[in-house]
């Protein structure tokens, strides 16, 4: 739920002033205008049923009256000024921006959509109404239990006649701010479908124009749930928005369904199937730029640069990150014969720890939402350093990597390679996860950083 908040705040300086744009990249968010709307206050209200058990029209009018101010439609604010806890037969799209604690507090498809027509029901109970909700909290479901978008989009399209087929180039033009749950949730679903990532989700739903605060809720909702991955300064800025009690809240929700900013790799594992494209290799390389590799850094580029022309003829996709302070990825699954050259900056400390976290999980959600038949055959991971950890932030430990790893390998087939210089590269790959017959120690030398990548090339 916090990826539909981060949307509603996103979006709130472009509800009024839509942005049309045919390159959403180009958008710029975490505007310092930017703002929680009502959108995020019934988001809240939702969770603290949950969490408390009470109530759907108690909460969502005890915290209405608590945001007065928070851009309530018309409709709504007069059922908030009164005292009675029926429905108004609403078919707005409030019922499925506030929906997204109920996708991820369920673990049938039955019992999700069950409750996402109670949470309707205190207000929205219009077929439509209740429909938009069910639609949004179904998605999420399917998105948090590793189906594909393929997947998520037939489901509901045969459930509840959306049309997904449309793009958002063919919506943009023509469409108008509408608040209604079948004129803006099936639109809140297609920029989820046609997204590369939670950020890039989000530019969408902006940029198709309209209710642009709850567009980016909706999607944004869906999104955390498929990509389960935030950038953390979308976190943070977010989190810089909200009240001390809207904050509590929401940590409450997320410690309660153990839903972190960042989450394990879902399975890559086919389910009884051999993958369908075996002689393909996804190489992800994560590599130290942290100071003390200073000196070789033009000799490892050059060696990674002769590692990619000796392996021209394979059908390798590379992943490339390097890390000293913090994580920087650089370019992700790039087909080996498009890659020009590697080139890093180094200085900072070694934050090995949490960028090979990060950089699993990123390059577990990115081939588990391939298709089936374009999974590769192969997964590598190769980690190059030459110090020891100093930098990676409290909450990435050594005991988390291990468990990522170990996983990784023992359940789904990934092959690590550890190649540390300056260090007992055995012990340091050990503790971490990875075999001893997976770990080389190498010289932090030009002649040493030839050595590695030849190494990576015959693994």
């Amino acid at each position: 739920m916090l990826g539909a908040i981060i949307g509603d705040i996103c979006g709130s300086v472009f509800e009024w002033a839509n942005c049309k744009t045919d390159d959403p990249d180009a958008i710029v968010l975490m505007e310092p205008t930017c703002r929680f709307t009502d959108d995020s206050v019934l988001t809240i209200a939702v969770t603290e049923t949950l969490l408390r058990h009470q109530g759907y029209a108690e909460s969502i009018k005890e915290w209405g009256r608590k945001y007065p101010k928070a851009g309530f439609g018309g409709a709504f604010r007069r059922w908030l000024q009164t005292e009675s806890l029926e429905p108004y037969n609403s078919w707005g799209n409030g019922s499925a921006m506030r929906v997204s604690p109920v996708g991820w507090a369920f673990e049938t498809l039955e019992e999700t959509l069950a409750e996402a027509k109670r949470s309707a029901d205190a207000t929205h109970n219009h077929p439509e109404g209740v429909k938009g909700a069910q639609a949004v909290a179904a998605a999420m479901f399917l998105a948090r239990k590793g189906k594909t978008k393929q997947e998520i989009k037939d489901y509901i399209e045969s459930k509840f006649q959306y049309d997904l087929s449309r793009t958002t180039t063919r919506i943009r033009p023509d469409y108008a701010f509408d608040v209604s749950c079948q004129g803006s949730v099936p639109e809140s679903i297609i920029c989820f479908l046609e997204s590369r990532d939670f950020e890039h989700a989000i530019k969408l739903a902006i940029s198709i124009g309209g209710d642009s605060d709850t567009i980016a809720c909706i999607t944004g909702g869906i999104a955390e749930a498929f990509y389960r991955k935030i950038p953390q300064p979308m976190i943070d800025f977010a989190r810089s928005k909200l009240t001390d009690e809207i904050n509590r809240v929401v940590t409450k929700f997320r410690d309660h369904y153990r839903i972190t900013d960042s989450f394990a790799a879902p399975s890559l594992k086919p389910e009884g199937k051999k993958p369908m494209n075996a002689n393909t290799i996804s190489m992800n390389i994560l590599v130290d730029s942290s100071g003390s590799m200073g000196p070789i850094a033009s000799d490892m580029a050059g060696s990674l640069n002769q590692l990619i022309a000796e392996n021209q003829n394979l059908d390798v996709f590379v992943t490339y990150s390097t890390f000293s302070n913090d994580y920087r990825p650089i370019f992700a699954d790039k087909p080996i014969k498009k890659i020009r050259k590697f080139a890093f900056e180094t200085g900072g400390g070694t934050a090995l720890v949490e960028s090979a976290c990060k950089m699993i999980d990123e390059v577990g959600v990115r081939l588990a939402a391939m298709p089936e038949s374009e999974r590769p055959g192969k997964v590598m991971f190769v980690i190059i350093t030459d110090g020891e950890e100093n930098a990676s932030s409290p909450e990435y430990t050594r005991e988390r990597l291990f468990a990522k790893i170990n996983e990784q390998t023992e359940v789904y087939n990934w092959l690590f390679l550890y190649l540390g210089a300056n260090q007992d590269a055995i012990q340091a790959a050990k503790d971490i996860g990875i075999s001893a017959d997976r770990a080389v120690d190498w010289q932090a030398t030009a002649a040493g950083a030839a050595r590695n990548t030849r190494r990576l090339g015959r693994a």
